[in-house]
């Protein structure tokens, strides 16, 4: 019978060693194990990682991945996504950069994540991109659709509705970027509402596109208009299915709006929950 392989020996040795002269096993395995895996079952292990909440060791696998495979924009993808999701901005940022410069026709989240990490016209031209992306991805399940039947046009039916959340999202996000970083130039206010107006056509529940209507109408000062949409923001945040409610953050914002707009009841409300979640929140009591 012939020898294992080097790598199998290597394998075969840490798995026979006493356990206290094998306290760098997991380490050694996982590094040994990712540089012989296919780079896809890398990255469906990576998402189940990410799926259990773990991660940073599922962005460990995606760095580990990347040294054996340094232009597999996939696992670059998604340690960008968690790096800026751990408040390593720059970290993301070259990724995500690395990654548009290899694969530019790879997908749209690529383009979203870098629009999150830039500022004004670097933003807007990141997300004008991934949005470009959706788009294309929009038109060709459509056709799907009227070409298909029964559960196959269902299905496309699904997916459509899903994209059109996705591209509902990236133009909220493009309008925050002209309410705030570009509002003092010529125009945004204007590309700031037809980009919301869009959003909602899209998505009518996109709590996002909602609240970000009411601040602009708020400085316009359309307050009537901006209450009703505030209202309706804080209905959206109430009915969130458990997993999707909008972030603590923007429960606040929304609750200080509110408050502005003398909505004291509904401000009262989201405020008595904000509480419950972090009773050492200063600016919720």
């Amino acid at each position: 019978m012939s020898p294992p392989p080097p790598h199998a020996q290597s394998l075969i040795e840490m798995l026979g060693q006493e356990p206290h002269a094998n306290r760098s096993s997991t380490r050694m395995l996982e590094e040994i194990g990712v540089r012989f895996m296919d780079p896809k079952d890398a990255m469906e292990r990576g998402r189940r990682l990410e799926d259990k909440g773990n991660d940073e060791a599922a962005l460990r696998l995606y760095v580990k991945l990347l040294e054996h495979h340094p232009e597999y924009t996939p696992a670059m993808d998604a340690a960008g996504e968690i790096m800026a999701e751990m408040g390593d901005v720059e970290g993301a940022r070259e990724l995500v950069t690395r990654s548009i410069e290899l694969d530019p026709d790879g997908g749209y989240p690529k383009y979203v994540l870098a629009g999150h990490l830039e500022q004004g016209r670097a933003a807007i031209a990141s997300f004008t991109t991934g949005l470009a992306l959706l788009g294309r991805e929009h038109g060709e399940l459509e056709a799907r659709a009227r070409e298909g039947a029964g559960a196959a046009a269902r299905a496309c039916e699904e997916e459509l509705a899903a994209t059109r959340k996705r591209m509902s999202a990236v133009m909220s996000a493009m309008a925050k970027v002209y309410l705030t970083d570009m509002y003092a130039e010529a125009g945004s206010s204007a590309q700031c509402e037809a980009l919301l107006d869009k959003a909602l056509r899209h998505d009518s529940e996109n709590p996002e596109a909602c609240q970000a209507l009411a601040d602009l109408r708020l400085t316009q000062g359309r307050q009537g208009e901006a209450l009703l949409l505030a209202r309706r923001t804080a209905e959206i945040c109430v009915r969130c299915p458990e997993g999707m409610v909008p972030t603590y953050d923007f429960r606040v914002v929304t609750a200080r709006l509110l408050v502005e707009l003398s909505e004291y009841r509904d401000a009262s409300r989201l405020l008595e929950d904000l509480v419950v979640e972090d009773e050492e929140d200063t600016e919720a009591w």
